[in-house]
């Protein structure tokens, strides 16, 4: 998590200019956000932004999504729990971080912004960012890929910059570049379309009472997930128990990630999940019929399935760390093989 800083106006400034020395609309970005306080302006650089324009299988006898008829049929009477829930264009999919949301396109990856050359990589598929996100110690030309950052920041009103092209080597070209806060989050974008940085822009909302779209709250309150319908919500919290990452699990990646909790063994160590006052990450997974918390507490990580405490093993951790993972863990946890990608 970011450290607050008092100015603002040098937080924007610095955020614009990372990785580069030789980018000055940076500043005027600064003085334009200072000025849309409080309300929203937008300077749309070319057009506006674009309106962008899941078969549910789960193996049978794992877990049920959806109602069914004392006759076995399916039941059409099924209620969505969060019907002013936002809706999702086809080709993306939400990304939040305490308490906002964003949609960004399917394709993009995660990671740091500022590395995308390590290996021999090449400016290529945007990247969403969180803070903590390890980034490998090299100077890649220019400083930042396409993508998405998310920041905590000092002021909780609702602005945005104009979305403006940037000079020098601080990002790839072509490059538009903008950002919005909301709640004390700001989120950057940069992307080589002027109109998808406004759409996804244009996207950011706060995360409301009843979660974000994919049924998570934004502090870690327990029994108030509410997960789309025939979906397997997936909340993790950080150490302050608030949101981090939210996906949702379909299908086959549903259904496998509940065999997974419903096969955990009985604890044969630490069986103790009160935990007291230690900070720890938390991963909340709900879904039709079933509820999990996951505690990565130091010492004693452990899953507690529908009320039972249970081993955490390296199939439910699969699932429980969400792409893009970029927290650390006690040794004690039984990390898979390869963490999920997808």
């Amino acid at each position: 998590m970011s450290e607050p800083h008092a100015d603002l106006e040098d937080r924007l400034t610095a955020a614009l200019r990372q990785g580069s020395q030789d980018a000055p609309d940076a500043f005027g970005l600064a003085s334009a956000a200072r000025g849309r306080a409080r309300q929203r302006r937008r300077a749309r650089v070319a057009g506006v932004a674009a309106a962008v324009a899941l078969a549910v299988v789960v193996p049978l006898g794992v877990v049920t999504w959806a109602g069914s008829g004392d006759d076995g049929t399916d039941d059409p009477q099924v209620a969505d729990p969060a019907p002013d829930r936002p809706s999702l264009e086809e080709g993306f999919r939400w990304e939040s971080w305490h308490g906002v949301t964003v949609q960004v396109p399917d394709s993009w990856d995660y990671g740091s912004l500022s590395d995308w050359c390590a290996d021999g990589g090449k400016v290529g598929t945007p990247r969403v960012q969180r803070p903590g996100t390890v980034a490998n110690s090299i100077a890649c030309t220019p400083g930042s890929t396409y993508g998405l950052t998310f920041q905590e920041i000092d002021n909780n009103d609702d602005f945005e910059w104009p979305v403006v092209t940037q000079t020098g080597d601080g990002w790839p070209d072509p490059n538009f570049v903008g950002g919005r806060g909301i709640g004390g989050v700001l989120v950057m974008v940069a992307t080589p379309d002027a109109e998808l940085a406004h759409r996804v822009l244009d996207s950011m909302r706060r995360i409301s009472a009843t979660g974000d779209p994919n049924g998570c709250p934004a502090r870690l309150t327990p029994g108030e997930a509410t997960p789309p319908e025939g979906g397997l919500s997936v909340c993790r919290y950080d150490e302050t128990w608030a949101l981090d990452q939210s996906e949702v699990l379909f299908g086959q990646d549903a259904g496998e990630a509940v065999q997974a909790l419903q096969a955990a063994p009985s604890p044969f160590g630490c069986a103790d999940t009160s935990q007291g006052s230690q900070p720890h990450q938390v991963i909340v997974m709900e879904g039709p019929g079933v509820t999990a918390r996951v505690d990565l507490v130091a010492g004693c990580p452990r899953v507690e399935v529908d009320g039972d405490v249970r081993e955490l093993t390296p199939d439910v951790v699969y699932w429980a760390l969400s792409p893009g993972w970029t927290g650390s863990v006690d040794g004690d946890v039984p990390l898979p093989e390869e963490l999920r990608q997808r």
